[in-house]
């Protein structure tokens, strides 16, 4: 094919999106990561002179109104999700995503969701 089906910012891989714009069979593990605010960090730093040099950082709390947001979207993407690809995501609540194997029109179907943000190949770290 010679121009992509897929938008490039859902996909932002190229050999991912290749394979979107594939008519294989074949399945791939992919990352779905959720169209959500992200995580706050606070970061405490001291003072040296004229640099600040940061000693810790944490997230900050949700507030509930956002912990019900995250869950609501959470719920209906992988819903969502379950019914195009016929089972259950594998849900990484803490980062905002689902984890699922797809076929390239599946992907495809799951990238055109107001609710996704971006999907990536999810890749095992050497």
């Amino acid at each position: 094919m010679s121009e992509s089906q897929v938008m490039p910012e859902k996909i932002p891989d190229d050999d991912l999106r290749d394979f979107a714009d594939s008519d294989s069979q074949e399945t791939r593990e992919v990352i779905v990561e959720l169209n959500l605010p992200e995580p706050q960090v606070e970061v405490i730093g001291v003072r040296l002179g004229d640099t600040t040099l940061p000693i810790s950082r944490r997230v900050v709390d949700e507030t509930p109104e956002t912990e019900l947001l995250i869950e609501r979207v959470l719920d209906e993407a992988a819903g969502s999700v379950e019914k195009i690809v016929g089972q259950p995501p594998t849900r990484l609540r803490y980062a905002q995503a689902l984890v699922t194997v797809v076929t390239p029109s599946q992907l495809r179907k799951i990238a055109t969701s107001g609710l996704i943000s971006v999907i990536r190949p999810n890749r095992t770290l050497d």
